[in-house]
């Protein structure tokens, strides 16, 4: 039957829909989670499974920004970022013993995403990711139960562009808590099976059912709908045009 004609459509709709959706979402990976302790300073955590993601954000006025584990400095391990003078960006792992200056660790696992790392509106954002397990000694691994962070930032910038460059004392410190497991996961994918499923009805609908029921009440039911029948017909078709 032509009013059919659409059902094998809608059907295919919504089995793309499922099979679109279930590729859209990645296993494992959750939503960013963010601290700001002090004015233009911002840490955002995502926890990408194997991996989790940083972004530095601090001024241009600023010469690095860093983060480390646990609240304190002795035994935390630290990634520093900044930005070059020739617009590039380092991020240095390092480990810190004390109040001196924290050292960096032989193999760095930290690695710059340049594609995301920019300066935007007087900031620098600069984008990094590290895997979960460092593979060695000298870095700590990152587990669930990492939520303690201290942070810091000075005013002059590294005087290389290298992971193992001297950096100057911190102007500023603190520490928060922040908890890259907890952040909000994808949406599940049923939610859009039921958005496209919806649609595929709607359109059904719109372009099998209505032009009969257009038809109906200006035909046989015409006399039965009085006046009504022509705002009905109007409606119904008027629709149409609606969807299209």
């Amino acid at each position: 039957m032509k009013l059919l004609s659409w059902l094998p459509l809608l059907i295919t709709s919504a089995s793309a829909a499922a099979a679109g959706s279930s590729n859209s979402t990645s296993a494992g990976v959750k939503g960013p989670v963010q601290s700001c302790p002090a004015s233009g300073v911002c840490y955002t955590l995502q926890d990408f499974g194997s991996e989790v993601q940083f972004t530095f954000q601090f001024p241009t006025s600023l010469g690095w920004s860093a983060l480390g584990t646990g609240s304190e400095m002795k035994g935390s391990t630290m990634m520093v970022a900044w930005r070059n003078p020739d617009n590039t960006f380092t991020v240095s792992d390092r480990v810190a013993t004390g109040t001196s200056e924290p050292a960096a660790a032989p193999t760095q696992v930290s690695k710059i995403v340049a594609s995301d790392s920019k300066v935007e509106n007087g900031n620098n954002i600069i984008v990094f990711r590290r895997a979960k397990n460092a593979g060695q000694t000298t870095l700590s691994n990152f587990d669930d139960a990492q939520i303690n962070w201290i942070w810091a930032t000075s005013a002059k910038i590294p005087p290389s562009n290298l992971a193992s460059s001297k950096i100057n004392y911190h102007n500023s410190f603190g520490k928060f808590q922040l908890d890259a497991a907890k952040g909000t996961t994808a949406a599940p994918a049923s939610s859009h099976i039921s958005f496209f499923l919806l649609h595929g009805i709607l359109m059904f609908l719109g372009w099998n059912l209505m032009p009969y029921f257009g038809i109906l009440a200006a035909g046989p039911f015409k006399k039965i709908l009085g006046v009504w029948w022509f705002r009905i017909h109007v409606a119904l078709l008027g629709s149409l045009d609606l969807h299209s």
